[in-house]
């Protein structure tokens, strides 16, 4: 014979919280960029016995280096970074080579005011193209279409 469960044991059971995912994921940009600290940070030593130490940081400093790591960047590698994005995908979102990519995140070349605005309106649609993810772009497996989210022009279709 099955018993029924009462109603107010279903009332009193504890449900976990909801999770925030726009809250974690504002946390986490902020301890990656040094705005804010990690409650703790540690460091993994291979010491010569072949075992390994884990050595406890003080947060406070890792922030203050994770800081300057952060603002010593280019503004593409920040784009980037904050986009959430390999060196490969971001090329290939902004229609250029890797190489291209690579050496104005070095510093050796400075992208185009055109090359930077196309940066800039990438940059802020990708928050609404995740809205919108139910249409992904052909030619970055993985990634959503911008395109029917902001205009921005493709220079896919000036290639030869």
């Amino acid at each position: 014979m099955k018993t029924k469960t009462p109603t107010a044991a279903i009332k009193n059971t504890v449900r976990p919280a909801a999770i925030n995912a726009a809250g974690l994921k504002a946390k986490k940009d902020a301890i990656q960029q040094g705005v804010r600290a990690a409650s703790r940070v540690f460091k993994l030593e291979k010491l010569p016995d072949g075992t390994i130490r884990r050595v406890e940081l003080n947060p406070e400093t890792h922030r203050r280096q994770v800081k300057k790591a952060w603002n010593a960047q280019t503004e593409v590698a920040r784009a980037r970074h904050t986009l959430n994005l390999s060196q490969g995908a971001f090329a290939s979102l902004l229609g250029i080579s890797l190489a291209t990519l690579r050496s104005w995140e070095q510093g050796k070349r400075e992208p185009s005011g055109a090359a930077r605005m196309l940066i800039a309106i990438r940059r802020s649609c990708w928050k609404r193209a995740f809205l919108r993810a139910d249409t992904r772009d052909p030619l970055v497996p993985g990634l959503p279409r911008l395109e029917h989210l902001c205009f921005t022009p493709s220079l896919a279709l000036l290639r030869p």
